[in-house]
Parts: C-alpha cells; sequence; structure tokens
C-alpha cells in the first residue's frame, strides 16, 4: 500500500493510499481537514465523475466542520495505458456552490499524479505545498500531497517596490518581472534560476538581497492563477497581474515547476499557463517561461541530474 496525501485549500489533509495501481481499479483516500479562520462549515457533495467513483456511489456527502477532518475513500479506473488521460471527481459545497475537483493523471508508465484543480469556493483559496506522485515500487516522503483550506486575503500581494513581490497568503516572494530571464527549455531556466544566487554577472543575482532563488512548484504557480480567478479577472489572467504589481507577465507559453521526485518523472515536468490557469505534463526540450520564487519549505536543490 503506498501514500500520497494531499493537503487541501487552508487546512484540509488529503490523505491518499494507492494499491493495485494500473490494474484497472485504483483505489484511494483522503483525508480532509478544515482549517478556516471563519469557521465555516462545508457540506460537499460529489456531483460529476470521469472513470472515478466514491465508496462506489454517486452523490455521496459529507460534512466538514470547522478544525475537524473528514475521511472519504474513493477509487479510479487507470487502463495500464500511459495515455489513460485524467480521472476525477468533483465536489460542490450546498451552502455557497463552490466546487472543487480531485483529479488522478497517469502520467507515465511508473507515476499517477494526484491533486486538486478546478477550485471556486467563493471566498477561499486553497494552497498545496508538495506535488502527490504515486510510483510504483517507490514509498517515499515527497510522493505525499498536502492541500490546505483557507480564507481568501482582504489584501494578496504586498510590492517590494525593488522587483520584487510577496504573496501574503502564502508568505512566498515572487520576482516581480520574471519574462527578464526568457523562455526556453527546462533544462535552461533550471540553470538561469540556479545562477541569481550563485553567478554575479547574471540577470537578477541576488534579487533584492535574497541567494535561496528556485523554481516554484506547481501547486505554488497554481496559487498565483487562483488569485486571479478567485478575484473575478477575465482570462488571460497575466493581464491581471501586469495590473498587480508584477510586469510583462507572459500567457503565450506556460510557466515550468519543479517538482520534489523531479527524477522520477523522467523527461518530463509540470507547467502552469496564465491564460487560464491550466496545469500540464510537458516534455523539458519544449520552451516555457519561468517565474522564480523564494521561501516556503521546497529546498534550493543546486546539484540536479537532469535526464
Amino acid at each position: 500500500m503506498k501514500q500520497i496525501i494531499f493537503f487541501l485549500i487552508s487546512g484540509c489533509w488529503l490523505n491518499f493510499a494507492i494499491s493495485n495501481v494500473f490494474a484497472d481499479d485504483v483505489h484511494l483516500s483522503a483525508q480532509i481537514c478544515n482549517k478556516t479562520l471563519s469557521q465555516k462549515v462545508f457540506h460537499f457533495r460529489e456531483i460529476e465523475h470521469g472513470y472515478a467513483s466514491v465508496d462506489g456511489k454517486v452523490g455521496k456527502l459529507f460534512y466538514l466542520q470547522p478544525n475537524k477532518c473528514n475521511v472519504i475513500n474513493y477509487s479510479m479506473k487507470f487502463s495500464g495505458n500511459d495515455n489513460d488521460g485524467s480521472r476525477y471527481l468533483m465536489f460542490i459545497d450546498s451552502l455557497t456552490k463552490g466546487t472543487f475537483k480531485i483529479h488522478g493523471e497517469h502520467v507515465s508508465s511508473q507515476a499517477i499524479a494526484s491533486y486538486v484543480s478546478d477550485f471556486d469556493i467563493p471566498g477561499y483559496v486553497y494552497i498545496e505545498n508538495n506535488k502527490g506522485i504515486f510510483n510504483v515500487g517507490r514509498n517515499t516522503s515527497d510522493s505525499r500531497l498536502n492541500v490546505d483550506i483557507i480564507n481568501q486575503p482582504k489584501s494578496i500581494f504586498t510590492n517590494f517596490g525593488n522587483g520584487c513581490i510577496k504573496d501574503i497568503s502564502t508568505g512566498l516572494v515572487w520576482v516581480a518581472s520574471p519574462s527578464l530571464l526568457g523562455y526556453g527549455s527546462w533544462d535552461l531556466l533550471y540553470r538561469k534560476v540556479i545562477q541569481m544566487n550563485t553567478l554575479p554577472t547574471a540577470i537578477d543575482y541576488h534579487l533584492c538581497g535574497y541567494s535561496d532563488w528556485r523554481m516554484p512548484t506547481k501547486y505554488e504557480l497554481n496559487i498565483l492563477a487562483q488569485h486571479a480567478k478567485l478575484s473575478g479577472a477575465d482570462t488571460p489572467y497575466a493581464e491581471w497581474f501586469n495590473k498587480n504589481g508584477f510586469h510583462d507577465i507572459r500567457y503565450d507559453y506556460g510557466y515550468w515547476s519543479m517538482s520534489a521526485n523531479h527524477t522520477y518523472l523522467g523527461n518530463l515536468e509540470w507547467s502552469v499557463n496564465m491564460f487560464d490557469g491550466d496545469v500540464s505534463i510537458q516534455n523539458l526540450d519544449l520552451y516555457h517561461y519561468v517565474w522564480p520564487v523564494r521561501g516556503g519549505h521546497y529546498p534550493v536543490k543546486d546539484k540536479l541530474i537532469i535526464k
């Protein structure tokens, strides 16, 4: 039995367990915890699914009290084909009519990715602190997906005025003008980010006095997209960022992320676009942008074997 932990928006722990991977039904469980400050009670009900079910039932209902957790069990069907596509469950909160999805995606012959998407509950946002990648034959801490449910901050960003902007909801500090690093393959942009910490002649060397810049995780990029969406921004979201302190945020290509278990994905990595926040798995040789970040719990990796 392998485990993947899902940490749902500002206070929900999703503890995924997977067995019999790629042999038709994949069985998972999710422990969801409510950590909102508003003492909100969520009444979640499953309303839609794709090759997935909760406890083998349709329309499963569960309540989530403040500072409480709830465990749901569900399964997703995978044929063993790398092109299985995405499996999902959609839940609605009967009080706010807000919705979110839990996805399972077969990203390689040895890995299934689990994550939250399309989170749209008015007044709340989610933070996923770690990716959830289940790998056959592996049971490591970086296979855990952590997600929090929190209240939407009234003020999202603090602009330092020196090329850096802080996200108040997460404490992460972002580069205000990431397009200065250009666009390119994952390998090229990874090295440019590392050089921000190590090479005095590099673009944005020790920007804002920091020497711990890194590539963001998929979930950190997704948080940014959620800010735009929950503010009511129209697509492309990039234009919303350009009106809120950032400069030249682009949507013609996506933004590369870096997984804690990057080497397990082979020649693939997650990319998030700033047109509508879509998350997709991409070949490392394709060209995208990078949006350097610092802070949080994901360590800078100055040594990485890139296949």
